[in-house]
């Protein structure tokens, strides 16, 4: 039985817009490390995860909310993706809300073939370390698409999009304007060392 999971990032920052310039954005679009979904700790296998050439970015995991599309790939037992956003109303909204400084996430829709349950104290190695029960493991997974929304299940996640000062100064943002992941790494614990400092809400 497949299992659809949402499985979210953990922000989004840019400067500057310009209807004229397309713009970027890049970041982790799943860390590889377990979350908590619906209160079920779980933890997608990114060992074999597909997902087409190129992915949907969309606003709130809505299909008639388009707002760009990326490229997948796994790197350091983490899901990374680089996309540009459409120059349509909900891509420029979308940056002119993240230049004003709202902290967008990014979602990962993934969909999972089957799970495999760890129960308690049992312990099984995913990405590249040791997770122990009790844990939902989501095998055989498929992206469908990444979203951008203002919540995170997936807390240890970051996105960016780029400013348009990036994009001029380098032609090709697939090149030396993009992140390295040690970029993307020290800049999601900034990120999380901020998010810790702010008063935490409990929605019912």
């Amino acid at each position: 039985m497949r299992t659809h999971y949402l499985l979210t990032d953990d922000s989004a920052a840019s400067i500057g817009t310009d209807g004229n310039t397309k713009r970027t954005f890049q970041g982790i679009a799943n860390s590889g490390k377990p979350f908590v979904y619906h209160g079920q700790r779980a933890i997608a296998d990114l060992s074999d995860i597909t997902f087409a050439d190129k992915v949907p970015a969309l606003l709130l995991h809505d299909r008639d909310k388009r707002v760009g599309f990326g490229v997948l790939s796994v790197a350091d037992n983490q899901l990374v993706i680089t996309g540009e956003l459409l120059d349509n109303e909900h891509g420029q909204n979308l940056a002119k809300e993240s230049d004003a400084g709202f902290p967008f996430q990014m979602s990962a829709h993934i969909i999972a073939d089957y799970e495999e349950k760890l129960s308690h104290g049992q312990t099984a190695v995913v990405n590249g370390q040791t997770v122990t029960g009790e844990m939902t493991i989501l095998r055989k997974c498929r992206v469908s698409e990444v979203s951008f929304t203002p919540t995170g299940v997936d807390n240890q996640t970051m996105a960016m999009i780029l400013s348009e000062f990036a994009n001029q100064s380098n032609p090709n943002p697939n090149k030396e304007s993009s992140m390295t992941i040690e970029q993307l790494t020290a800049k999601l614990a900034e990120l999380t060392a901020y998010f810790a400092s702010q008063p935490h809400r409990l929605l019912l």
